[in-house]
């Protein structure tokens, strides 16, 4: 499975972490969190519960997005700054300042904040949490962007009895700064990434939140600014740079002399509930001293610092008791570092102890992706712990998406349960439908049953301009892999005599740059043309934007054609080509473009643009 990016600008030092066994630890597990926390009991529910009731919230607020998260969320609570110190990321070789992260991988949500005051401290919550939801819908969005909502979402209330919720209050703090200094120019702001120095450095890291919040604010306050910025969102979520989305949606328009006289006071969002939002309480239970120390190791990976993380996990790992959580994610660690062999032993160890879920996950992750990437003898032999794993964590967590992939990561190397493991990877799909990697394993499974055509939809939908270059490139690879197998079973088939087919073993796509980047793998199969539909084979040379649409310009046998486009969203850009990256965007297309342009008969297109018709598809074909 692909490597998802961290969403935190991470380094390695160590630092000298203060005791930490006096303090009050406990863990609270509630249905989507495990929460820990060093400031006792009581508080440690409060924020659980809290975590709890702004998901649920968010829920309802935001149709359609995805606040179940595909993995695990842990969530590390620390009393204060100072004892959150010790723990935070590094760049250039000192700690960021800051009270609260939020990091992402393919196995795991890590949250960890410091809990100075309940406004910050629930602040904090929320703003991170949001950045969860950005996550499970999309990868890839603004860094302004992302922050800018989770700023907006973090001042998030709600009434004791449930049943109302504000969002958007005034933050002082962003105010008086915004008061004090200098705007951030336009540019600056929609260039940002997480390694930009302006993001990681001081003061200038508060100006990033503030002024990313305020224009968040700002264009949510009108109904027409708000719509502008859906769009805006739309068209980053093709692909298109921050920068030429903004040119795209909002032209020349410089918001920063409106942000100066705004007063975002007037702009408070009030949502009420039909039903309210219920509270909470999850189990709690204290921790022994090995498991304080696995729960820093497991916080000090999350920003990245492995060799500081290690050392707890280590530490933790030998102690008596000794965790076994953390042995697990020493083996999860070794297994993302191709250390096998060791990899095994950590997480053989871990499996015996199957008191706790979360570490049976650790364990099933481990060795699903070693699975996946070792196939060896000694990788099988493994296959009967990782099921039993994922039994254990499917009994107290099951609707968990990313086992249901690891079900399927199994089948494609031992070829058992191909069907069943198939079903449950397409509702990993459904439960989280921003992760890649889970439409892979379902496309590979799909070609091990002999069923193509459900492959090749999949991952055609997978080669469009909307998906970042290297998902692209994972779909050519394996769509070629599933031409070369389709064609040997047809030409199976038609030998005299012939039984069914032999089942073929379709693994999983290579991400090695091949020979001819531009050449396609295997024998290309096309999108096919469904009933309605027509194809014309030409040059595009033209993609004409207005206000009422698009227009596509192709020759074809020396006539220039026409096809309207409502959106270019609308329609499904595929390339076979590797040298072809980015969006697809307005302008011509120099040099032009050999396409195959699927379409429809649409008269209102063909009377309104002179259009032949309404584009539903174009392939850009190898050279």
């Amino acid at each position: 499975m692909r490597n998802m990016h961290r969403t935190i600008a991470a380094g390695a030092l160590l630092l000298t972490a203060a005791p930490v066994h006096a303090a009050q630890w406990v863990r609270v597990e509630t249905p989507n969190f495990v929460v820990f926390g060093e400031v006792g009991e009581k508080r440690t529910r409060d924020v659980a519960s809290e975590f709890e009731r702004f998901r649920e919230a968010l829920g309802r607020v935001l149709a359609g997005a995805a606040t179940k998260a595909a993995v695990p969320t842990t969530v590390v609570i620390f009393d204060n700054r100072k004892s959150f110190g010790p723990y935070r990321p590094i760049y250039n070789g000192k700690a960021v300042e800051l009270t609260g992260f939020f990091s992402s991988d393919r196995d795991i949500n890590r949250v960890a904040l410091a809990l100075e005051d309940r406004e910050q401290g629930l602040r904090t919550i929320f703003h991170e949490y949001v950045h969860l939801v950005v996550s499970n819908v999309r990868n890839g969005m603004p860094l302004w962007l992302n922050e800018g909502l989770a700023e907006y979402y973090s001042t998030f209330l709600v009434t004791d009895d449930g049943k109302t919720a504000t969002m958007g209050a005034v933050i002082e703090p962003h105010l008086m700064l915004l008061n004090q200094e200098r705007l951030l120019p336009l540019q600056d702001l929609l260039a940002l990434t997480r390694d930009s120095p302006l993001y990681n450095e001081g003061k200038r890291r508060g100006m990033v939140y503030a002024e990313s919040w305020v224009l968040v604010h700002f264009l949510l306050s009108d109904p027409s600014r708000s719509k502008a910025l859906a769009e805006y969102t739309r068209v980053t979520n093709t692909g298109t740079p921050a920068s030429a989305a903004w040119q795209q949606v909002f032209g020349t328009y410089d918001p920063l002399p409106d942000l100066r006289l705004y007063a975002p006071q007037s702009a408070v969002h009030r949502y009420h509930f039909t039903e309210g939002i219920e509270t909470i309480k999850g189990d709690a239970v204290r921790l022994t001293d090995a498991e304080i120390e696995a729960t820093l190791g497991d916080e000090l990976l999350g920003v990245g610092r492995q060799q500081d993380g290690e050392a707890h996990l280590k530490k933790a790992a030998a102690m008596q008791p000794p965790s076994s959580r953390a042995k697990a994610l020493l083996g999860l660690q070794r297994v993302n570092d191709g250390k096998y062999d060791e990899a095994r032993t950590w997480l053989i160890d871990a499996a015996a102890d199957r008191a706790d879920w979360l570490t049976q996950y650790y364990v099933a992750a481990g060795m699903g992706n070693m699975i996946q990437l070792d196939r060896d003898a000694a990788a099988l032999a493994t296959v009967e712990t990782a099921t039993r794993a994922m039994d254990a964590v499917l009994a107290v967590r099951p609707d968990l998406p990313h086992v249901f992939a690891l079900q399927g990561v199994v089948a494609m190397t031992t070829q058992k349960n191909v069907e069943a493991a198939a079903l449950a990877v397409k509702r990993a799909r459904t439960l989280a439908p921003g992760r890649e990697d889970y439409a892979f394993v379902e496309a590979t499974l799909h070609m091990m049953q002999g069923e193509y055509r459900s492959a090749r939809e999949i991952l055609a939908s997978m080669m469009s301009g909307r998906y970042p270059e290297d998902v692209r490139d994972r779909a050519r690879t394996l769509m070629g892999q599933a031409v070369t197998l389709e064609q040997r079973d047809r030409e199976y088939l038609e030998r005299p005599n012939a039984g069914p087919p032999r089942p073929e073993t379709a693994s999983a796509p290579s991400t090695a740059p091949a020979e001819r980047p531009d050449e396609p793998t295997g024998r290309l199969v096309f999108r096919a043309i469904e009933a309605g539909e027509q194809r014309t084979e030409g040059m595009l040379e033209q993609i004409t934007c207005g206000p009422r649409g698009s227009t596509l310009e192709v020759r074809s046998e020396g006539a220039l054609l026409k096809f309207s486009v409502p959106r270019l969203d609308a329609v499904d850009f595929i390339s076979y080509r590797k040298s072809l990256t980015g969006a697809v965007s307005c302008g011509a297309r120099t040099p032009p473009d050999h396409v195959y342009v699927t379409w429809r008969d649409d008269a209102v297109s063909a009377t309104a643009q002179g259009a032949k018709g309404r584009a539903v598809a174009v392939e850009f074909l190898p050279k």
